[in-house]
């Protein structure tokens, strides 16, 4: 088997405040020699409003659908991925000389990018675990906030992030940080590798019930001695919504009164309860849903709650010393030799390179800048840039 595909995914595929994704564990695949093609089947504005229900953020212009597709091919070429176009339904998605004009240079792009050097720059990875997939409910709740709407809150944290199974842990990359979103069934390798991985500073970050199922049963000690954190748990059904509060580097920059999580009640409820731990976050009944301990070398995070918000995580890869592009909360993909900009509300974004670059607008087809470390970016509403990177 060469590759792999499946449609683009549905969700977020709104224009401005949407996000492009895959319903795949990209990097896996790409450590496995496979090719994802990407079925690219978003709607243009010539489509028939009623050809498919729910519409699926199908756009009212040309303006927002080059802005949507613009968005996709980045994701496309930024992280290696091969694409094509779908003319679904009735056809005629596609008939209009503006778009095809934008489609050829996208054609052209994807040709030329074929030479460069697109291998990932990633400090930061994001580790599921399909088996543990089949301990849940079907149709829960739980899943899609642990995985689907965490995707876009990492998509804006500043810095890419990689998608790997937990299967080919032993095999990843080193990175700085890793979080462990539904990761609750460990096997004695995935365990081993993960030991591993506590040293060098690194952060590691647990979401729920990290370890907490056992060939026996479930175990609360085998949590502890996975994440370090001392963790209690109660099966009375509650909204996991963390409230955050504290002084500490972790929550700079947060809101009074700022809260992450689902207000769906959910069972069973995981508290931290280690008076070794820092509190940084609480739920309503006070037991604490976020705590962070550090120290022998590494940093562990546990979140009791799911869909930590970008400017969290921005905060988490500031700790680990990952190279952070941008400040904002705003769409970022980058490989070695691209970069990836998609924003919602227009003014000046300011981009921080990891080295020098000569800079070129793939879009714009000119040159921005040569030899800087720093780019300050004028972006329109709705806009996405898709910026070269060569050694300056």
């Amino acid at each position: 088997m060469d590759f792999l595909t499946c449609p683009t995914s549905y969700e977020f595929r709104w224009s401005g405040r949407g996000y492009s994704h895959f319903s795949s564990p990209i990097a896996s695949l790409q450590h496995h020699g496979k090719l994802w093609l990407d079925e690219n089947d978003l709607q243009t504005w010539l489509a028939k409003p009623n050809a498919f229900p729910g519409a699926y953020g199908r756009p009212a212009s040309y303006e927002e659908t080059l802005q949507q597709q613009q968005r996709e091919f980045v994701t496309v070429i930024c992280q290696g991925t091969g694409m094509w176009w779908f003319d679904m339904g009735e056809g005629g998605w596609y008939d209009d000389e503006r778009l095809m004009r934008d489609l050829a240079q996208m054609k052209r792009i994807a040709a030329e990018s074929l030479t460069w050097e697109r291998s990932a720059v990633s400090e930061v990875a994001l580790i599921v675990d399909d088996h543990s997939l089949a301990y849940l409910q079907v149709s829960n709740e739980l899943s899609p906030a642990l995985l689907l709407a965490q995707l876009p809150e990492l998509g804006r944290m500043g810095a890419p992030y990689s998608v790997y199974a937990l299967d080919d842990l032993p095999a990843v990359p080193p990175h700085k940080v890793y979080l462990f979103v539904n990761c609750f069934k460990p096997e004695a390798e995935h365990l081993a590798a993960i030991e591993a991985l506590k040293r060098d500073g690194r952060v590691l970050v647990w979401f729920y019930a990290p370890g907490y199922l056992q060939e026996n049963g479930t175990d609360l000690a085998a949590m502890q001695r996975l994440t370090g954190i001392r963790i209690a748990c109660d099966t009375a059904p509650a909204p996991l919504r963390v409230a955050l509060s504290g002084q500490d580097a972790l929550l700079s920059g947060a809101s009074a009164g700022a809260s992450y999580g689902t207000d769906i009640a959910i069972g069973p409820v995981f508290s931290v309860d280690d008076p070794g731990a820092q509190v940084l976050g609480r739920y309503a009944d006070g037991r604490a849903g976020l705590a962070v301990r550090r120290g022998d070398g590494w940093t562990s995070i546990y979140s009791a709650a799911p869909t930590m918000p970008s400017w969290l995580l921005r905060n988490i890869a500031r700790e680990a010393s990952v190279h952070l592009y941008l400040e904002s909360d705003d769409t970022l993909y980058a490989n070695r030799s691209l970069l990836g900009l998609c924003v919602n509300e227009g003014g000046e974004r300011l981009l921080r390179l990891p080295a020098r670059c000569d800079v070129y607008d793939l879009f714009e087809e000119r040159w921005l800048a040569r030899g800087v470390r720093e780019l300050r970016l004028e972006m329109g509403p709705w806009s996405t840039k898709l910026l070269r990177l060569l050694p300056g």
